[in-house]
């Protein structure tokens, strides 16, 4: 069965605290993230497409929009209140608010990675 992949990748800044780090990042400090995101799927569309690029992006902007130079620790997302605002859990926020998108017969999502810097990042995947 064929299988295509598509990613695109945003980025945005933000501020946080991880609390109970037991070095420089229990303190105040920002990143600016870079966001890739695959969308899988295998039944392409009548033009020949499995999705818009431009419609993947619209989808991933309304939701880095609400972690855009803002401080993540009060956002309106458990991990985040209690002070877990680690790449893994923004990878994990990420994933679930564009699985309400993208979920469907034909296609899903298939990862999100979000670099913290340009040599660390994290992959999360419900696979």
């Amino acid at each position: 069965m064929d299988n295509f992949e598509l990613s695109i990748e945003l980025e945005f800044c933000a501020a946080h605290i991880l609390k109970g780090h037991k070095g420089k990042c229990s303190n105040l400090h920002g990143h600016n993230y870079k966001v890739e995101v695959c969308i899988s799927g295998n039944k392409l569309n009548e033009i020949g497409i499995l999705l818009d690029f431009a419609d993947i992006k619209e989808s991933v902007n309304k939701v880095i929009e609400k972690l855009d130079h803002k401080y993540l620790n009060e956002i309106d997302y458990k991990p985040f209140i209690e002070g877990k605002t680690s790449a893994e859990y923004i990878a994990k926020y990420i994933y679930d608010n564009l699985s309400k998108d993208f979920n469907t017969s034909n296609y899903k999502v298939h990862f999100v990675k979000v670099h913290e810097t340009s040599k660390y990042s994290v992959k999360y995947s419900k696979s």
